[in-house]
């Protein structure tokens, strides 16, 4: 089934000028200079519409300087009344500053005048407390000259005391004037002390305002100085008001002089619109003209055109009557060939009647072999789960465990149980019947009635034939189980939740052997037919993930499959661009292009691949004819290994008269202990809604492989 390309004969017809009177060329010659009338308003009002446009873009211009112009002049305003302000509060500030420079003089006169008067005073402290101290001295002078007549008075009393009245009164007067002097003199001499105290402090209160008037004066020409500064400050905030206001009114006449001419811009742009707008107008009036010019043309060569029109009636009869004529040979010719398609449908349509007609009554037969094999497949299944119970029962046979750790965990994998799973199953695997009633409490009955117990086994209702065995013990024996009953009696209850747990995790423990054996014998399913890039098979144990994600190594052909007919390697993978195959590059095709799965196919030739996961992608030859870079088989693959590529046949209605293995860039071969190439295919056409005849197969066997 070879492709070939396909192109489009082009066309050699050309278009034939067509012939008018004159009354039609000089309406098409006054439609012309219309038109370019017409035209050439019309540039004129795009011209004038461009200079309106350029005016108002220069207006917006002007705008915008006048407005930064009233911005930067309402700005000069604020910095002239911020200078205004700042002038009048350095002046004001100038103006305290001399207030507080005049209060400090009057504080350092002040301040003088009371050093003057605390040295006055201090003077006359010193003059008062020399009087004083003169009159202490004068106090004691006095205390001395009446403590001798006193004392005179005392002595010369004594012997009279407690005898004469006027003598005690003496004596009595004596001693008040002795202790009235003796007062009078500390009272002196308390204020000489005071008045010399007074005296010092008057001294020190003088050599203190002394001490301060310097610095008074001081501050009071500090304060001077900061009053000449203060009023210097408020003259340059003077002078930096006027040139604020000298340049407030400068920014205010600009801006007036902006808004003039933003005023005149305006006027200019819309005078410029409405010029635009006048030789728009005038453009469409010329259009409107030219527009009624060339229908009048059109009238006129449209009358010219039927005058011929009528002349070629008679030749455009003649040449319909010799193409009916060609069309009926046609017809006729078409009648036939559809006659005998329509035969060759009646026979397929007889063929598959016939098979139908065959396969209904194969399926009343096979109605009623599926209705006994349902019963036969309960009753195995019945006999299958006594058997389970009756070897979970039993002690399994000894066996001896795998050794490779690796080989186990694939076996795991391809069990789908976890290694946990399989460890527990094997703890309970290993276990029979006398173990769990050991391990639950009927160690005595084990011990008396062993072997009456195994004998109960095979029977489907082992705890009914323990009991059994129960009540038929001797008295001697049945007395050793006295206080034992409840314990014997929830182990004989619990007898089979234990058979189903254990043939359960036998069928866990049998289920990894049978993958263990799988996965030995899946190694010997290794292919070489991707040297450098390696390549396997979908052995029983493995997937065709594992063929498309290997790489790397050297490969050696094993021949265990063809040797063993006991390992099942699945499908072959074939690799394209393999030793002994077509290397040529193949162009890609879209991502979406293929023939979707149940459509109807058009009779023609057809090619095909069957991915990996065993899905079909296929494409007529026709469509790929349409692609560049002649697309093929690597090209529906994208280049990846498959498990068939080949093509088939589409006959009239749909129907795929042949399917054949051929592709010289996979080369697909049948090989002895692989899934059949034809079982992948229909499998493969099944899926995607398409079947055909088994007599459509074709084996195509390449010659020295």
């Amino acid at each position: 089934m070879r492709r070939s390309g396909r192109g489009r004969r082009p066309s050699r017809r050309t278009a034939r000028p067509a012939r008018h009177g004159p009354a039609a060329a000089e309406a098409s010659a006054h439609a012309s200079r219309a038109n370019a009338a017409a035209n050439k308003a019309e540039a004129a009002a795009a011209a004038a519409g461009a200079a309106a446009g350029r005016a108002e873009s220069e207006a917006a211009l002007t705008r915008a300087a006048s407005q930064r112009a009233g911005a930067k002049a309402a700005e000069a305003t604020a910095q002239e009344a911020r200078a205004g302000i700042a002038a009048h509060e350095a002046s004001r500030l100038a103006g305290l500053a001399a207030v507080q420079a005049d209060h400090a003089l009057q504080a350092a006169h002040r301040t003088r005048e009371e050093a003057d008067g605390a040295t006055r005073e201090a003077a006359m402290a010193r003059v008062q407390s020399a009087v004083a101290v003169q009159a202490a001295a004068s106090a004691r002078s006095t205390a001395a000259g009446i403590a001798d007549p006193a004392n005179t008075a005392i002595a010369l009393t004594a012997p009279f005391s407690g005898t004469d009245v006027t003598a005690d009164f003496a004596a009595d007067v004596a001693r008040a004037a002795l202790e009235l002097g003796q007062a009078e003199v500390v009272k002196a001499e308390s204020r000489a002390a005071e008045a010399v105290r007074a005296a010092e402090a008057a001294e020190a209160a003088a050599k203190l305002a002394n001490a301060q008037v310097a610095p008074a004066f001081k501050a009071a020409a500090a304060a001077a100085r900061s009053s000449s500064d203060a009023a210097r400050s408020s003259v340059a905030a003077m002078r930096s008001a006027a040139d604020a206001a000298e340049d407030g009114a400068k920014a205010r006449a600009a801006a007036a002089s902006a808004d003039k001419a933003d005023v005149q811009a305006r006027a200019d742009a819309k005078a410029a619109r409405e010029a635009a707008d006048q030789a728009f107008a005038d453009a469409a009036a010329a259009r409107t003209a030219a527009t009624r010019a060339e229908a009048e043309a059109v009238r006129a060569r449209t009358a010219a055109t039927e005058a011929e029109n009528h002349a070629t009636a008679a030749a455009s009869a003649a040449s319909l009557a010799e193409r009916e004529a060609t069309a009926a040979q046609t017809a006729a010719a078409q009648a036939e060939k559809d006659a005998a398609d329509a035969a060759q449908l009646a026979t397929s349509a007889e063929e598959y009647a016939t098979s139908a007609e065959a396969a209904a009554k194969k399926a009343d037969s096979y109605a009623k072999e599926a209705d006994a094999a349902a019963e036969r497949a309960e009753a195995y299944q019945r006999e299958q789960e006594r058997k389970a119970r009756e070897e979970a029962a039993s002690k399994p046979a000894p066996t001896t465990p795998e050794s490779d750790p690796d080989l186990v965990k694939q076996a795991l994998e391809e069990a789908g149980i976890s290694a946990e799973e399989y460890e527990a199953a094997l703890a309970i695997a290993g276990k029979d019947l006398l173990d769990y009633l050991l391990e639950n409490g009927a160690e005595i009955l084990v011990e008396l009635v062993a072997g009456d117990i195994m004998e109960c086994i095979d029977d489907p209702d082992i705890a009914t034939c323990i009991w059994a065995i129960i009540s038929n013990l001797p008295v001697l024996k049945a007395a050793k189980l006295l206080g034992k009953i409840p314990k014997i009696t929830k182990a004989i209850l619990g007898i089979s939740a234990f058979l189903d747990k254990t043939a359960a995790a036998r069928k866990k423990v049998k289920q990894v052997e049978e993958a263990l054996e799988k996965v030995k014998k899946g190694a010997k399913c290794l292919t070489d037919d991707k040297p450098g890039k390696g390549g396997k098979s979908v052995s029983a144990a493995g997937r065709p993930e594992a063929a498309a994600n290997h790489a790397g190594g050297t490969w050696a052909r094993s021949t265990a499959a063809d040797d063993d007919p006991s390992v099942e390697c699945g499908p072959y993978i074939w690799w394209p661009y393999r030793p002994g195959v077509d290397h040529t590059d193949q162009g890609p095709v879209p991502a979406d292009a293929g023939i979707p799965a149940g459509a109807f196919l058009r009779p023609g030739d057809y090619i095909f691949v069957v991915r990996l996961d065993g899905t079909l992608r296929a494409m007529s030859n026709d469509d790929l004819d349409e692609i560049e870079d002649y697309p093929g088989h690597t090209s529906l693959a994208e280049d990846k290994p498959v498990l068939m590529a080949g093509e088939f046949e589409v006959g009239a209605a749909g129907l795929i008269t042949m399917v054949r293995n051929f592709s010289g860039h996979y080369m697909p071969q049948q090989k002895e202990g692989f899934t059949s190439l034809k079982d992948i295919t229909k499998a493969s056409f099944l899926g995607h809604g398409w079947v055909f005849p088994d007599k459509a197969w074709k084996l195509y066997v390449k010659k020295n492989p």
